[in-house]
């Protein structure tokens, strides 16, 4: 019983963990690399605002996270 709960525990803190720098990091080339090649302008809009969100979500990396993703 005891190492369901621990399991249970450990589960709910993993799935909880939001985006790491590197994560931050890559997702953010990826919608450069979107977004440069899109020729919509909705579709270019809709990638922008993916990005600020991404944003917002990683603002609390600096500088040295993002250098040990390299």
């Amino acid at each position: 019983m005891k190492k369901l709960v621990m399991i249970f525990a450990l589960g709910t803190i993993l799935g909880s963990c939001g985006k790491s720098a590197c994560d931050c990091q890559s997702e953010g080339a990826e919608l450069l690399v979107k977004i440069a090649g899109e020729n919509d302008k909705d579709k270019v809009k809709e990638l922008n605002d993916e990005a600020e969100a991404l944003m917002e979500e990683c603002k609390d990396y600096d500088k040295k996270d993002f250098e040990a993703c390299n």
